[in-house]
């Protein structure tokens, strides 16, 4: 058990955490903002804040938000390759790391990443969908019953009451 700690330990010396800082402070912020601007104009899409699970909505945002900044570093990654090749710039991407084959690569491993992600999402999703329909018709019949039953009880209270007018009088 020590060893395998000792080894974890290692493994992550190499590691080197991001840490982002907020967009106003960064050489990149009007960039980011025009980019951000055309992206919400395009898609219209938007995370809206809903009455979930708070660990839930939590374990989504340490899942996808780092995805969503590695794709957004891709996109502008491969921004700066466009403009270089029609800048008639030399193409060296020694500074960026990272060749548009690299990018495309990355980013299609992306995509095969969140749509499994996706496919368990429907997979609930349609397993919700049918447990809602069964509870559903279970507590129409309950309604159908329980309705069935005071119908039958007021029979029974109203031939009730004619018998005993009929025993007293």
């Amino acid at each position: 058990m020590i060893k395998s700690m000792e080894d974890n330990n290692e493994a992550l010396k190499g590691f080197r955490k991001k840490v982002y800082t907020k967009l106003t402070t960064s050489k990149l912020t009007d960039q980011v903002s025009h980019s951000i601007s055309q992206i919400s104009e395009a898609k219209g899409k938007k995370i809206v804040p809903t009455q979930i699970n708070p660990t839930l909505r939590e374990g989504f945002k340490k899942m996808f938000l780092p995805l969503l900044i590695d794709i957004f570093e891709l996109r502008q990654a491969t921004q700066t390759c466009h403009n270089k090749i029609f800048s008639d710039e030399v193409l060296d991407f020694s500074i960026s790391n990272k060749t548009p084959e690299q990018i495309l690569e990355k980013l299609e491993e992306i995509q095969k990443q969140v749509q499994e992600a996706q496919n368990w999402c429907d997979g609930v999703v349609l397993q919700i969908s049918k447990g809602i329909i069964e509870a559903k018709d279970v507590l129409k019949e309950i309604e159908e019953k329980n309705c069935e039953e005071k119908g039958h009880t007021k029979k029974k209270n109203f031939l009730k009451s004619i018998v005993d007018l009929f025993h007293t009088g």
